[in-house]
């Protein structure tokens, strides 16, 4: 944005399922620390 002298025309905000998927990577996370072992993240 910068380079091309200001912000785009149509700012790329996240989405509903952006932040879903944000929350289930976290909670796998949380999942592995709490079990100490790997875990899939469910798709």
């Amino acid at each position: 944005a910068v380079a091309a002298g200001g912000p785009p025309a149509e700012p790329d905000y996240p989405t509903f399922a952006d932040g879903h998927l944000e929350t289930v990577i976290a909670e796998a996370i949380a999942r592995s620390h709490r079990e100490q072992r790997w875990v899939e993240v469910p798709s």
